[in-house]
């Protein structure tokens, strides 16, 4: 067995054994409401940190959520702040292909063997401590211990789901971000941006600084309101209307800039010209071009579509999209079908979630009067193999969408996920150029 093979198992068990972990710790049956439950959660994890010795509890972090927006914008901060000369952790979630990517320093991915002795080492330590503690649990446990181990000198962490009862809102900011807010994960957030406004407003901190690049009215005086409530001090970025790019960067400089760190000009313009995160506009080819982007939410497909109607003008794309069934698939198709040429429909596939019924889009599509060709294929990889195809026969560029899950499941196609661990990076070197079908 070589030395590769060795790492890619260790690195495989570990993951395996974290999946395994699910929700952790059986709950007390009094505990009947959603947020009775989270709320014992984060006091958990708290009590786990404690027997870490509180990682990175003297270390700087910003602290990012939002809708949409929130892993460009703490990437691009994090790649501002390495430009100036500083060691940064960046923390994003979830992964597109191998777990890694959860973690990193200075644009590299934590090492496989690393990876595993970190896994294996902190469940040890809790479980010898008498915890039980769920994947999510574990996960963050892992971040900051890991951060706190290799010295950094700045960590950005990005909230999953909301912020107030996330399992990241156990750290401390000295900076808050909250990037633009909108409808998604209403099943656990709210169905009003006003419930939304307050989970990702959870995230500030008494007296300090929050940057909000919120466009909605109503988001932002939920957001006054609890900074007004905490002694903090609002920052406003105003979004760019179609360009996301622009409202991510403008956000990730005054992130910075309140940071009070010795970052010049010049390390800014240099951190964000290497600020890139797969799977986000990502562009994997040329002849025939074809895009990648985790659009998850119908705020995410219309400023996804802006984005491309500005770059790829007087282009009607072959689109492959899938989503998870949670999610609001009739706006997100409706959106798509007035720029596609051709559908094809497929079912992004993660452990442990639903996905939406390709032949029920196909089924939406028809509902919505889309007068193009809908071609259904349940596999992921066999639906770009299709996708590629027409877009060279037509000329026109490929575009996959949908589901960040939908992207883990076919970049391998261009970047292998071996590749991608083993060379620690999410863009490692090919032997032959992506373009092949």
């Amino acid at each position: 067995m070589t030395a590769n093979s060795t790492l890619l198992q260790r690195y495989r068990d570990a993951v395996t054994r974290s999946d395994r972990l699910g929700m952790g710790e059986s709950l007390d049956s009094r505990l009947m409401s959603y947020r009775q439950r989270v709320e014992f959660r984060l006091e958990r994890m708290r009590e786990m940190l404690s027997v870490l010795g509180d990682p990175l509890s003297a270390t700087p972090i910003v602290h990012v959520a939002g809708t949409s927006g929130k892993g460009s914008t703490a990437t691009a901060i994090a790649s501002i702040l390495t430009a100036g000369g500083y060691r940064t952790g960046l923390h994003t979630s979830p992964y597109l292909q191998v777990a890694t990517e959860k973690l990193q320093i200075d644009h590299e991915l934590i090492a496989g063997g690393a990876f595993a002795t970190l896994f294996e080492g902190t469940l040890d330590l809790l479980e010898g401590n008498g915890f039980q503690p769920s994947y999510g649990q574990l996960w963050m446990a892992m971040v900051l211990r890991w951060f706190e181990q290799e010295a950094v000198d700045v960590a950005i962490i990005e909230a999953g789901a909301g912020g107030r009862f996330d399992l990241s809102n156990v750290v401390h900011p000295v900076v808050s971000v909250i990037t633009e807010i909108g409808f998604d994960h209403t099943d656990i957030l709210g169905s009003t941006i006003e419930e939304i406004a307050w989970h990702k407003a959870g995230i500030i901190e008494p007296f300090t600084p929050v940057v909000a690049a919120v466009s909605d009215r109503t988001a932002l005086q939920v957001i006054a309101g609890e900074v007004h409530q905490l002694g903090a001090d609002l920052h406003r970025i105003i979004p760019t209307p179609g360009d996301f790019r622009r409202t991510n960067e403008a956000t990730a400089r005054l992130a910075v800039e309140l940071l009070d760190f010795d970052i010049d000009r010049d390390d800014i313009e240099d951190g964000l010209s290497h600020d890139r995160l797969p799977g986000r506009t990502e562009s994997v080819q040329l002849d025939p071009i074809a895009i990648l982007d985790g659009a998850h939410n119908p705020q995410k497909i219309a400023a996804l579509l802006q984005w491309f109607a500005r770059e790829l003008p007087h282009t009607q794309p072959i689109i492959v999209c899938g989503f998870l069934e949670a999610k609001d698939a009739r706006a997100m198709l409706h959106t798509l079908a007035e720029t596609a040429s051709t559908l094809i429909l497929t079912e992004p596939f993660i452990e442990g979630k639903a996905s939406a019924s390709a032949g029920r889009l196909a089924e939406i599509a028809a509902e919505l009067d889309f007068v193009g060709p809908v071609h259904v294929e349940t596999d992921p990889n066999a639906a770009v193999a299709v996708g590629l195809e027409l877009a060279r026969r037509t000329s026109q560029p490929l575009l996959v969408t949908g589901s960040l899950y939908l992207i883990g499941n076919i970049r391998g196609r261009w970047y292998p996920d071996d590749a991608v661990l083993l060379q620690r990076t999410s863009w490692p070197h090919q032997p032959k150029p992506p373009n092949r079908p």
